[in-house]
């Protein structure tokens, strides 16, 4: 998947693409814990909470990790994209 953001374009590795919905992402709760790469969170048609990861501060923290020759982490678990 390319991302286009403020700063540049970016190329996420996805494992499936299951489509392309709206969404209206609204801001996490104050109680819940900061992500920095999270932007908030859209309701699924059940009404679930999905997380929606912010590709502006995605771009800056591959950057950022460039910038000092470090790798970026691979996660333990597969992320959800939204």
């Amino acid at each position: 998947v390319v991302v286009q953001t403020t700063e540049g374009m970016l190329a996420l590795g996805v494992d499936r693409l299951r489509g392309i919905a709206d969404a209206v992402v609204r801001p996490l709760p104050s109680l819940a814990p900061s992500v920095p790469l999270l932007a908030g969170a859209a309701l699924d048609g059940a009404g679930n909470p999905q997380p929606v990861l912010d590709p502006t501060a995605l771009f800056g923290a591959v950057q950022a990790a460039r910038s000092h020759g470090e790798r970026p982490a691979l996660p333990a678990q597969r992320p959800i994209l939204v």
